[in-house]
């Protein structure tokens, strides 16, 4: 079976992404799972990998990152794809294929793909299109409020509507942030004896998610500055207003921002369309990514990436704590960016 699952949040598009593993899991899915870039994949690699059978599991599973993002609209696409798109309606029913694309601000980006659209033309294709969600209602509550709610109550804490509120102008519309920041108050819950969440909760843990020495950190991280990053780390986590885990989630966002970006400049997407397509407008920001782009190797940007996926791993298996994650983080991008300049 062939799954899309596309759009503007990166975290639903990830838990639609678990929700998968977890469905197919048999105990020897991850041995049976395979992740591909879309950067320069080609239709014979995909099909060896896609009609490859299963090895003692009943599913097989093959991921393949912005595949239809990197090919975007160019002529002759189909051509080189039709091997593969004749070939996918004989894919064995064991395996799944994921086309998974990393959040754009224009949607357009993916649905006016003419790979896109045959591909959604053919039976039995699953597709997901994750929205932003809204942060107001002219009646009720809104999206981003309900899902809160949604959220907190499958994490068993009663939150109240102006804890929920306090949250959205908060953390804005960041799901993943906002994730992490419930883990917190559900540990905090658990910790007073009593699951309810209220307005005073709120402002004793939960951090402004504009805070500008934050940001400086993370930029400080990626560039690969240890003594300025650590110096800020320290300040930041001994006002304990920030979790490492939120550090490194924005790390995690820079990252994937870099590596769309390169995408996009080796495409020679102009400047504005670029911030269009990224969801960054402002100039400064705007600037700042382009410039750390150009400094680094997409394929390092990808290593980097993976390395931060493989650290959160070890901490939610109580392997480290998250503030060794976090310090392994910033050494490991300061080691790369010597190795780099040497």
């Amino acid at each position: 079976m062939l799954h899309i699952f596309y759009g503007t949040d990166e975290f639903q598009t990830s838990q639609e992404l678990s929700a998968l593993k977890k469905k197919l899991d048999d105990g020897m899915l991850d041995s049976n799972t395979t992740v591909l870039q879309g950067r320069r994949l080609t239709a014979e690699v995909l099909i060896q990998n896609i009609m490859a059978v299963p090895f003692l599991s009943n599913n097989r599973l093959v991921i393949v990152e912005d595949l239809i993002a990197t090919l975007g609209s160019r002529k002759g696409i189909l051509e080189n794809w039709r091997p593969f798109l004749e070939l996918l309606p004989t894919m064995p029913p064991s395996n799944h294929l994921v086309l998974i694309e990393q959040p754009t601000q224009n949607r357009e980006n993916t649905s006016r793909s003419s790979l896109f659209k045959e591909i959604s033309q053919l039976n039995d294709v699953h597709i997901i299109e994750s929205k932003e969600l809204k942060n107001w209602s002219f009646q009720g509550q809104s999206e981003l409020g309900t899902w809160i709610q949604t959220r907190a109550k499958e994490k068993n804490i009663d939150i109240t509507d102006d804890a929920i509120t306090s949250i959205t102008e908060l953390m804005g519309t960041n799901l993943r942030s906002i994730d992490n920041e419930l883990e917190k108050l559900k540990t905090f819950a658990a910790a007073k004896n009593n699951n309810s969440i209220s307005l005073e909760d709120i402002a004793l843990l939960t951090p402004m998610s504009k805070d500008e020495n934050l940001f400086t950190l993370v930029d400080s991280i990626v560039e690969g500055n240890i003594s300025k990053s650590f110096k800020l780390m320290n300040n930041i986590l001994n006002s304990g207003k920030v979790a490492p885990s939120r550090v490194m989630s924005l790390i995690s966002r820079q990252i994937r921002l870099m590596i769309r970006t390169a995408e996009l400049l080796e495409q020679g997407t102009q400047k504005k369309m670029i911030g269009e397509i990224i969801g960054v407008r402002s100039n400064y920001p705007l600037n700042k990514i382009i410039k750390q782009t150009q400094k680094n190797d997409p394929k390092k940007s990808i290593s980097d990436l993976k390395y931060l996926e493989l650290t959160d791993s070890y901490i939610k298996q109580g392997k480290m704590t998250e503030q060794l994650g976090l310090e392994l983080i910033i050494c490991n991008f300061a080691a790369k960016t010597a190795q780099r300049n040497s």
